[in-house]
């Protein structure tokens, strides 16, 4: 707790003296929204037959068998809700090792704190001193089949809910299976409830584990994504994976 302490006191005064270095003509993503924060992240699966489990700690199937759960949730508290910067994804795809690399990622300036940020001539790479997990929450879940249950395939995001606080948008998420595809940018007008998408397509049995990446982030380049939003930014986010049974 006091290293944590200290990490968010260096911040804030890193912060600070951003902001005196900016003055009032220019401001950047990296330096208007530091206290946006994600208060909760609620992760479901579910199978018709195959009985789908989750888990946000296991990393075996017979770990995550032993859970035994459907549901995955990361609880936000006043100590770990995350401190995100604003940012954009100019990825060319969404498979993991794309969006996973900060190269894929870029942040941009402006000279009016009432508007967003979204100018294409003013976006630049993530600096090289910055850390992806400075713009993006990224938390991964670890997805089998019940022991001696039927094989399962064509794991897919069934659904997405991310619900703004005060009326506020610009939050986004992709969704990736590793060794998979990813979801694409979703927000909160993502309606998967009749086209799924799909982002593990081969077969996984009980011994087996499809590793779920969620990255989570605030767009820059949305309209309430700026300056004068500074403490009126946050979401919940929740989404459910469902599968197929494989019958042979």
């Amino acid at each position: 707790m006091k290293k944590f302490t200290t990490k968010l006191l260096m911040s804030i005064i890193a912060v600070a003296f951003a902001f005196v270095a900016l003055g009032t003509s220019t401001y950047a993503w990296f330096s208007m929204n530091n206290t946006v924060s994600v208060d909760g992240l609620n992760i479901a699966a579910k199978a018709d037959e195959t009985f789908l489990l989750i888990s946000k700690t296991a990393t075996t199937a017979v770990a995550i068998q032993t859970e035994n759960s459907t549901e995955a949730k990361f609880g936000m508290t006043a100590d770990t809700a995350a401190k995100l910067l604003p940012v954009y994804y100019n990825g060319a795809d969404s498979a993991d090792a794309t969006v996973s690399d900060k190269t894929s990622w870029q942040i941009a300036y402006s000279t009016n704190p009432d508007q967003s940020q979204g100018a294409t001539a003013t976006k630049k790479s993530i600096p090289a001193d910055k850390n992806l997990n400075e713009y993006v929450l990224m938390e991964t879940v670890h997805v089998t089949v019940a022991k001696d249950a039927l094989k399962a395939k064509s794991l897919k995001v069934s659904s997405v809910s991310i619900t703004n606080s005060n009326s506020m948008a610009g939050a986004s998420v992709i969704i990736t299976a590793v060794n998979g595809a990813g979801t694409g940018v979703l927000t909160a007008d993502s309606d998967l409830s009749e086209n799924p998408i799909e982002i593990y397509a081969g077969q996984f049995g009980d011994t087996d584990v499809v590793t779920v990446n969620i990255y989570f982030y605030f767009d820059g380049t949305n309209d309430t994504v700026k300056q004068t939003n500074l403490d009126k930014l946050s979401a919940n986010v929740s989404f459910e994976l469902s599968c197929e049974t494989v019958r042979d």
